[in-house]
């Protein structure tokens, strides 16, 4: 049997009014709370009262509930930054499984080629970014260095034909949406173009928004709801929590576009969250061996299961699988992540069940992987160098194992 969680309160940091709240873009919403430094110390003061109020709660971890009318044969992934590099990842080497794939701010596949620094330069605006921004512009104007979308398919092509991926054949008719905010400076429009040349390779179309719902936003997932980072605000250092109040609901745009494409939406409206729905379990049952690496995974996650989808409802729900980005898993950020991104509240309208992996950072001088990342640059195992971005790569192993396991109630994995 499952243990339940309470959803927690989240204190208040910006208040929209309700006329707007749901509805279209609207300009950037100004800090008018007095000074950047004061409106950050204010956050980080009720960010540490919502934290006590987590450490409050008694937790008990144990396996994933079994549930069997779960599809877990057509899945579907999204995640922010490094998340949505681990859900383009999946989305090419399961493509047999995962039907489609949000991507927040995301770089595109086997991008960083086994390279830290590729990883920074090349995918990223966080290494010559500054420089270059210096010189052509504002950091989140400039794109990036050039990027091949022809070789990342290619090498797509050539792994799927060493066994390494699913064949590509999927690609062509997985469902992607794909989105950067336009003052984003972490990630740069050479990296979410890629995307869309990557996929448009096999014959896809990647869906993606107009600039009208892009404006302004920073890294981050943009919500409609209240925040903890206000939009085009870039809280600094570990203040930063990644979702911004931009008046827009990009999870609910996502899913709706991944699994209602071609219909209309109009109608449809998120649900309440409810606490009992939420269940933690012992993350570290389902985590494989990575010989020659590390694995940076918590030994708890989180996953949201709707009464209507639990075991004995006879109701067929879908799973999606959701990945946080840098930062995210480290406690406060990752139930916040997980509580106030929006996906829950869809959940209850579209039927789904949420798994939420959890990665978190590593200790030492010498950390592989000090921000808590996921490894879409090959931190996990160095041998073979691009081995991070295959079936086998052991954070993915891990991540469809516990897919697998909401269905049957397995309470480990292989290693």
């Amino acid at each position: 049997m499952s243990t339940t969680l309470p959803l927690l309160p989240v204190a208040r940091i910006h208040a929209v009014p309700a006329s707007v709240a749901g509805g279209a873009p609207q300009p950037a919403i100004r800090d008018t709370s007095g000074s950047r430094e004061r409106r950050h110390k204010a956050i980080f003061v009720r960010t540490l009262a919502w934290l006590s109020l987590c450490s409050a709660s008694s937790l008990h971890a144990q396996s994933l509930p079994a549930l069997p009318h779960l599809d877990t044969a057509q899945i579907t992934v999204s995640g922010l930054s490094s998340g949505g590099a681990m859900a383009m990842q999946l989305a090419v080497a399961y493509s047999g499984r995962v039907d489609g794939v949000g991507l927040f701010a995301a770089p595109p596949y086997a991008c960083a080629d086994g390279s830290v620094w590729w990883a920074l330069n090349q995918c990223m605006l966080t290494g010559l970014g500054p420089f270059f921004g210096f010189m052509y512009g504002s950091v989140s104007e400039w794109g990036g260095l050039p990027l091949s979308a022809e070789r990342m398919a290619d090498k797509a092509r050539r792994w799927a034909g060493e066994g390494k991926v699913d064949p590509v054949a999927k690609l062509a008719t997985q469902k992607v949406w794909s989105y950067r905010g336009l003052a984003d400076s972490t990630v740069g429009n050479n990296a979410y173009a890629a995307i869309r040349g990557f996929y448009a390779g096999f014959g896809n179309t990647v869906s993606e928004e107009a600039d009208s719902r892009r404006r302004n936003v920073p890294h981050a997932i943009p919500i409609a709801s209240d925040g903890l980072d206000v939009c085009t605000v870039d809280a600094p250092g570990d203040e930063k929590v990644f979702l911004a109040s931009c008046r827009f609901d990009g999870v609910g745009a996502m899913l709706k576009s991944l699994l209602r494409r071609g219909q209309d939406t109009a109608a449809l409206k998120p649900g309440k969250p409810v606490a009992g729905s939420f269940v933690e379990f012992e993350q570290k049952r389902y985590l494989p061996a990575a010989p020659g690496g590390v694995l940076s995974m918590a030994d708890t996650a989180r996953a949201y299961v709707p009464a209507r989808c639990r075991e004995g409802s006879g109701t067929a729900c879908k799973l999606h699988v959701a990945l946080h980005g840098c930062r995210q898993g480290a406690d406060g950020n990752y139930r916040l992540f997980t509580e106030r991104a929006g996906y829950n509240e869809w959940a209850e309208t579209l039927g789904l069940v949420i798994l939420y992996p959890r990665a978190v950072a590593t200790d030492g001088a010498t950390s592989a992987n000090p921000r808590g990342c996921w490894d879409w640059w090959g931190y996990s195992g160095n041998q073979p160098l691009n081995s991070y971005a295959w079936k086998q790569a052991p954070q993915m192993r891990a991540v469809m194992c516990m897919a697998d396991a909401l269905k049957t109630g397995a309470a480990s994995c292989p290693r």
